[in-house]
């Protein structure tokens, strides 16, 4: 990962990372961007998806599935969907899709 970039890990089952830090399969560990190295060791069979990328310096809303920059591109996200937008499947056609 670049100094700089943003590290993210997703795991199932237990980890320790960098001897001291305990993770599970409920947490989403985000890595401080400023180059250090990080050595992770499962206490168990594990599996882990390690992700990382540039950060955007935007502001990020989360809701359902959705990532946008505000609530009102979440609104109109969900709007889109509602009206079929997104497309549909494991409908039948011309159903429109519901939400929980």
């Amino acid at each position: 990962m670049d100094d700089g970039d943003t590290g993210f890990l997703v795991m199932e089952r237990g980890i320790t990372i960098n001897d001291k830090t305990k993770a599970t399969t409920q947490d989403f560990v985000v890595f401080a961007n400023i180059g250090e190295r990080v050595v992770i060791e499962a206490r168990e069979k594990a599996h882990l998806l390690v992700l990382n990328g540039e950060p955007i310096h935007e502001p990020v809303v989360q809701s359902g599935p959705f990532v946008m920059n505000s609530e009102r591109e979440i609104a109109h996200a969900f709007a889109d969907f509602d009206s079929g937008k997104f497309g549909y499947l494991g409908l039948n056609p011309g159903e429109p899709p519901r939400r929980k």
